[in-house]
């Protein structure tokens, strides 16, 4: 999935509000690349430096997770879908909006990690 980065929202939000152009527009967003959970994990240990083990699970061991987490089953059953949606790479396209939209690269994942590293250790 091509998560995109909070600041890159924001300066497409603050471009589409204080710009002429944007008017009865609708921005979709992506970041600039199509990661795997497993490849954001490798990522999340590069900037650590040290290991962090992704281990899949099956939707119905999730479910039990979300579960006993006490989280609502409206909630559940929406979440629990929407995962088979991302796992079947269907949702891997990747947009050029953010560089159209801010003339700058859309920042990556690294990107993010690195800015938010200290709140993962």
């Amino acid at each position: 999935m091509p998560s995109v980065h909070p600041r890159d929202i924001a300066a497409v939000a603050v471009r589409a509000l204080t710009s002429d152009g944007h008017e009865r527009k609708t921005y979709h967003l992506t970041g600039p690349e199509a990661l795997s959970v497993g490849e954001q994990v490798d990522i999340l240990s590069e900037v650590l430096g040290r290991r962090i083990e992704y281990v899949p699970i099956t939707d119905e061991v999730a479910r039990k997770g979300m579960e006993k987490a006490g989280m609502p089953a409206l909630l559940i059953d929406a979440l629990i879908p929407f995962a088979t949606f991302i796992r079947s790479g269907r949702a891997a396209e990747v947009l050029p909006t953010v560089e159209e939209v801010t003339s700058r690269p859309a920042l990556t994942f690294l990107d993010w990690a690195r800015e938010h590293a200290e709140a993962f250790r």
